[in-house]
């Protein structure tokens, strides 16, 4: 399940400009506002330029809009159902959800703030210095740079046998956050972990959060 998952991570760009070189129709569903215009204001067909992002026609919304964006402003707490799902190539998998939050384990938040430009920076406590940047529609609050963002932990292994895990390398596939009353709020993740052993052996896993949210 997981070989899939990394052949779509590490060979989607290739695959799109195959479909081109062959000829193939190539027609982009991008979600409304989570696409940058051009320097020049231009945007696939179908989408046009507003507050910078590609937006669909009839979607006030789009790029950001002063009370939707507002909604989300501020510092959210993750809520103790909380749920981390890990599936790793051969051990490690977490068998099914397990809760993410434990008795010995500090709190944890997302801070998000106002870039000003229709996008929301967005800051996890888990790795502070890994931010996102966020686009906001009518459907929540959306990670847009899944494609640069990255966050890695590295260790120092105290013994060779067994191999013991030096290097972690996280990227997200979705970053999602979804407020109707901008009190209470849900997020979905979902990430790609490459972890590499002191033997130089690499392990592939896919996590999955699911977390309620409250404003604190």
């Amino acid at each position: 399940m997981v070989g899939w998952r990394m052949i779509r991570w590490l060979a989607a760009g290739t695959l799109v400009a195959g479909a081109l070189a062959l000829g193939c129709t190539y027609s982009p569903d991008f979600r409304s506002g989570s696409l940058q215009c051009s320097a020049d204001g231009q945007c696939p067909s179908g989408y046009s330029c507003m507050r910078k992002y590609c937006c669909r026609a009839g979607d006030a919304t789009c790029g950001g809009g002063g009370a939707n964006l507002a909604a989300y402003v501020g510092t959210w707490s993750l809520g103790a159902a909380t749920t981390l799902d890990t599936e790793c190539q051969g051990a490690g998998s977490s068998g099914g959800p397990a809760l993410f939050l434990t008795p010995t384990s500090p709190p944890s938040t997302m801070a998000l703030t106002d870039n000003g430009n229709g996008t929301l920076h967005a800051v996890w406590s888990e790795w502070p210095g890994c931010t996102y940047t966020l686009s906001v529609d009518a459907a929540g609050a959306h990670g847009m740079d899944a494609s640069t963002w990255a966050c890695e932990d590295m260790y120092t292994p105290t013994q060779t046998t067994p191999p013991q895990i030096t290097d972690q390398l996280w990227i997200y596939d979705s970053f999602d956050i979804v407020t109707a009353d901008g009190r209470t709020a849900t997020h979905d993740g979902v990430y790609f972990r490459q972890d590499t052993y002191s033997d130089k052996s690499v392990v592939y896993c896919t996590q999955t959060l699911h977390a309620p949210l409250t404003k604190q």
